[in-house]
């Protein structure tokens, strides 16, 4: 079949990955210490897209040429519907992994990034993306890859089995009705005292983990016909004959061990005999169950003092209040604290009066930070970073040829956002990727946009249209004067805290408006 033993019968859902765009790629190479070619306007391609929402975020908010095949029909024509109104600069295939490389001329690429793709599909398919890496991706590009790790699932696949097996069986009903009777199945197989429940206390956590997510992002998730777990040193020998070197994770807070590996840990991984031998032993180490790796097709790595140059010169925006940062974060090791004062130092050197930017060069020479080394710098980039607190930014030039694509992309978002809530984000051009916008936030864009009046009268009268009430507590408001009044009190929120952010981001303007000369 065509689908290759995947679920088609729904599509995937319209999420956004902003740790696939070319900035944050290159952000992590950079710590990595790990050399590339890619420039700032990047050939880019991704392999199964999905609803496409983060290709069209990584199009419209990035000066160069995208790419994306995805074997899904309906995926594809609503990756394209959102295209038509982006910066022009996005093909889109509706093809397998095989037939994009057989059937269609590809260009070099500088990127190319699969996500959530490598355990779900045949191997076959893995062939085919080792070969478009092998013929496509030029010297010194990034390739980027997620998985499942089997030091993570060790215990589970049995369950997983049970569910797939289950579903296959049970053609009747929707696939959501297919998948819930599954789940139903194998709670009645643990209320049956069976052992492996006993013995697999992870797989009845795990299950009743299932119980409380999305039916579809389930089908996705574990009832393919392909499951594949693999081992860190599988996915780099499966990627060899593409030339592919292991350059790091993707996962800013991989970088800091102390939060994850006891010092004996950290000894015998660095003793590790290769890489690859390294990679496994952590992943057994904190009982890894994802990894999002970074490749590049020929390793090279800065010099130290090179690197710490370039870090130096990178420029980052503060992208949320500096009160969201948390006092904690979590690794494998358990909850860690952060210095609360170290923190709101560095984020301090986030002045208005420089738009909220600054290079780490500015911040080691503030006044206020003249204690710091870049070690203890770096570190927190990689916390504020990881935390979207901070983000690195595109330079000014690439914003100026991203941000008419941008505009157009947000402008349909936000007037498709009064019956459709299903992308709640819209293109940063400073960003270079997307940011969460709600479909609240959206329509009162679109509304002082258009200058339709009183966003919370606007925002009301659509509601009223659908039959929609709002939640508050827990509860329905069944007044129109209630309704009204947490109308009021989210536009007032959107007003004074979100709106400030989304304009210097370049989503909107000062006063809460697109630039509509850019839309066709």
């Amino acid at each position: 079949m065509w689908n290759s033993g995947y679920v088609s019968e729904v599509d995937y859902t319209f999420s956004h990955f902003p740790f696939l765009s070319p900035n944050s790629l290159k952000l992590a190479a950079l710590l990595e210490g790990g050399k590339h070619t890619v420039p700032e306007a990047p050939t880019y391609l991704e392999l199964g897209f999905g609803q496409g929402v983060s290709l069209n975020m990584h199009a419209a908010s990035n000066p160069g040429a995208f790419w994306g095949a995805d074997f899904s029909p309906t995926q594809t024509a609503t990756a394209q519907e959102y295209a038509a109104f982006g910066a022009g600069n996005l093909n889109l295939f509706d093809a397998s992994f095989e037939e994009l490389l057989h059937r269609h001329a590809l260009p070099q690429f500088d990127m190319i990034v699969l996500h959530g793709i490598w355990s779900w599909v045949p191997q076959k398919a893995r062939e085919a993306v080792v070969q478009i890496a092998c013929d496509h991706l030029k010297p010194g590009g990034l390739f980027y890859v997620s998985y499942n790790v089997k030091a993570g699932w060790e215990g589970i696949g049995p369950l997983r089995d049970l569910l797939a097996q289950h579903y296959r069986a049970n053609l009747k009903g929707t696939v959501v009705e297919r998948v819930k009777a599954a789940i139903a199945f194998a709670e009645d197989v643990l209320d049956s005292d069976a052992k492996f429940f006993v013995q697999n206390p992870l797989a009845k956590a795990q299950l009743n983990d299932m119980k409380k997510k999305d039916p579809i992002y389930l089908a996705h998730e574990f009832f393919n016909e392909t499951w594949n777990p693999m081992r860190f040193s599988e996915v780099c020998k499966e990627l060899a004959p593409a030339k592919l070197d292991y350059l790091g994770s993707s996962t800013l807070l991989d970088g800091l061990p102390s939060i994850h590996l006891t010092p004996k840990a950290k000894t015998l991984i660095d003793n590790a005999s290769d890489k690859a031998a390294a990679g496994d032993l952590r992943d057994i180490c904190v009982a890894q169950r994802f990894r999002r790796d970074i490749f590049v097709k020929g390793l090279r790595t800065h010099t130290e003092m090179g690197r710490q140059r370039l870090l130096l010169q990178q420029e980052f925006i503060l992208r949320k209040q500096a009160k969201d940062l948390p006092k904690t974060i979590k690794g494998a090791r358990g909850t860690a604290n952060l210095d609360q004062d170290l923190y709101a130092r560095i984020l301090g050197t986030f002045s208005e009066q420089k738009g909220y930017i600054t290079s780490l060069k500015d911040v080691l020479t503030d006044p206020a930070c003249k204690s710091l080394n870049l070690a203890q710098l770096e570190q927190a980039v990689r916390v504020l970073a990881d935390l979207e607190i901070i983000a690195p930014i595109s330079s000014p030039d690439a914003i100026d040829v991203a941000r008419p694509g941008a505009q157009r992309l947000n402008a349909k978002l936000c007037r498709d956002a009064a019956l459709d809530d299903r992308v709640g984000y819209l293109a940063s051009p400073v960003l270079g990727t997307g940011v969460v916008v709600s479909r609240f936030e959206q329509v009162f864009i679109h509304c002082l946009s258009h200058k339709l009046g009183d966003p919370v009268a606007h925002l009301w009268q659509v509601l009223q249209a659908q039959g929609q009430l709002l939640r508050k507590n827990g509860e329905v408001l069944q007044s129109a004067e209630a309704n009204l009044e947490e109308l009021k009190k989210q536009f007032e929120h959107f007003q004074n805290n979100r709106l400030p952010i989304l304009s210097r981001l370049g989503v909107v303007s000062a006063k809460g408006a697109l630039e509509l000369s850019h839309e066709d």
